[in-house]
């Protein structure tokens, strides 16, 4: 039994010598999410295409949400989505007091995102390093009405 002990623990480690990624460093997410756009943000992530509102963050005017995150090998990656969401949003709302709102959605191939740069999925918006995106009075003015209705 000490034998088939000494043989197991021996395995384990040599395989950590096969480790293509063991020396690589640490990656730095710096990340910040404001709101200058003069009102209270609800952001409502969606789930299987439907809006979840029991998920909502929200973003009161002139705060921020910001978050350094260190990814070890092997990277997981971060994003605008986790930052607020603590866990993967392909789809969510930006919500402005309940009179405007407008809709993004995550890179893919039926969905260019980066084609738009205030698209918070947008490449330029997420990555290695430090990222701020600034909700301003110009996304509200461009933001669709929704007439008090926006849930």
């Amino acid at each position: 039994m000490k034998y088939l002990i000494i043989i197991f623990s021996l395995l384990i480690v040599s395989g950590c010598g096969n480790c293509d990624h063991c020396d690589d460093q640490p990656v730095i997410y710096d990340y910040t999410f404001l709101n200058n756009s003069g009102f209270t943000l609800e952001i409502v992530p969606f789930d299987n295409g439907l809006p979840n509102y029991s998920k909502k963050v929200t973003v009161p005017n002139n705060a921020k949400i910001q978050k350094q995150y260190k990814d070890g090998a092997p990277y997981d990656g971060y994003n605008m989505g986790v930052l607020l969401f603590e866990a993967n949003v392909y789809e969510l709302d930006i919500v402005f007091n309940n009179q405007k709102k407008v809709h993004y959605k995550s890179c893919s191939d039926t969905n260019d995102c980066n084609a738009d740069p205030r698209n918070i999925f947008n490449n330029l918006n997420n990555g290695v390093g430090t990222k701020i995106y600034t909700v301003t009075p110009d996304d509200y003015q461009n933001a669709g009405s929704c007439s008090g209705n926006c849930y």
